[in-house]
């Protein structure tokens, strides 16, 4: 799976993900948010390195 194709289904599946220098970032609320963030990675099938920062609502 490509990192643009992660970011889509990530988004589609309600999560603020975006392609940030080569890196897919998830934008989450808090610590629940992150382990549904981690599961979600897992779920589609990524297996390249993401980031996750703290924001509010969903927003960097």
């Amino acid at each position: 799976m490509s990192k643009e194709d992660a970011v889509v289904r990530l988004s589609e599946m309600g999560f603020s993900a975006t392609l940030e220098s080569g890196v897919v970032m998830i934008t989450i609320d808090d610590e629940k948010s992150q382990k549904k963030a981690n599961k979600a990675i897992k779920e589609i099938g990524y297996v390249a390195s993401f980031g996750v920062r703290k924001g509010i609502n969903g927003q960097g």
